[in-house]
């Protein structure tokens, strides 16, 4: 799954999507003291149309799962009309469609943690539900998925923006427990949707993504702290870590949260800790070419601990 180079003038576009700011100082790397400070977490934009009704058990925190007390998100009765086993082929826009599958005992009241599996270039809904292998942990954990296909992130970020609010309307969702997994372009518009405030996703995982340093001069920080798993590879041909894609992006995030590395490198994965909003950054290296998912490094990230990692918020 290749996707082609991202211009620089496409990235800019990008990062200036209706609605964003794009003028603030510029962020350097870790430790540079440019970056613009985190801002209140309580508000973070959504995406136009995005889920806004809150349950009345809603319990509050900072825009991840586990954080309330007070009881689950909950839908009024009637008001979701999905289909309990999911949908293939739900239009996104013109062009591209998405699978939506539920878990088990999916409740149309009560709202469900929702993933949303962007493509790389070339990939297709139905072949993302076998190349991401998250069907099995999606399921026993309880999460909906939507698995879209392929969308430019020059040309269609907010389409891809609009997703989460196109699921929720049809599938009862707790916007709390939202959460962004992509490979190539598909991490690109995870890292271009939150770090535009277009979607308030609780954390993002974006492998091989197409941003890189040059994409972030003088773009403000999120409004709100962002949780990301990012991972990247040396052997990448297309996003090359010499070129500022990667472990950059990964240390100007963890700039924008005021987190601090934690100590050496372990199996090719550095944490920062410390961050606002109780959030974390963690950043995984490895030495594969660009189309493997997670990159190959030893042990690999596996999909268990990606799904630790998001259960975290």
């Amino acid at each position: 799954m290749r996707s082609a180079i991202i211009s620089a003038t496409a990235l800019a576009v990008m990062f200036a999507a209706p609605g964003c700011s794009s003028s603030a100082g510029e962020s350097g790397d870790f430790g540079s003291g440019t970056a613009q400070p985190a801002g209140d977490a309580g508000s973070s934009a959504q995406a136009e149309g995005g889920p806004t009704t809150r349950s009345t058990s809603d319990g509050g925190g900072s825009g991840g799962g586990g954080s309330a007390t007070s009881g689950p998100y909950a839908c009024s009765a009637g008001a979701k009309k999905g289909g309990a086993s999911g949908q293939s082929g739900v239009p996104v826009t013109a062009g591209a469609t998405m699978n939506v599958v539920t878990p088990p005992g999916y409740d149309p009241a009560v709202g469900s943690p929702l993933i949303v599996a962007y493509s790389g270039a070339g990939g297709s809904a139905d072949y993302n539900e076998m190349w991401f292998g998250i069907g099995p942990n999606a399921s026993s954990g309880g999460y909906v998925v939507a698995y879209v296909d392929h969308l430019d992130p020059a040309t269609q970020l907010m389409d891809a923006a609009g997703v989460p609010a196109q699921v929720a309307a049809q599938w009862c969702i707790d916007p709390k427990r939202m959460y962004c997994l992509g490979h190539s372009d598909g991490g690109t518009m995870c890292e271009g949707s939150a770090i535009n405030g277009l979607v308030d996703w609780a954390a993002i995982v974006a492998s091989a993504s197409g941003v890189n340093q040059s994409a972030l001069q003088g773009v403000a920080c999120p409004i709100k702290p962002l949780a990301e798993l990012n991972m990247h590879s040396t052997g990448d041909e297309l996003f090359p870590v010499s070129g500022g894609y990667g472990a950059y992006v990964a240390s100007w995030v963890a700039n924008c949260n005021r987190c601090q590395p934690a100590g050496a490198p372990t199996n090719g994965c550095v944490p920062y800790t410390g961050c606002s909003g109780i959030v974390e950054v963690l950043y995984c290296q490895g030495s594969a070419a660009h189309g493997y998912w997670p990159p190959s490094m030893d042990p690999p990230p596996t999909t268990s601990d990606i799904f630790d990692f998001i259960a975290h918020y």
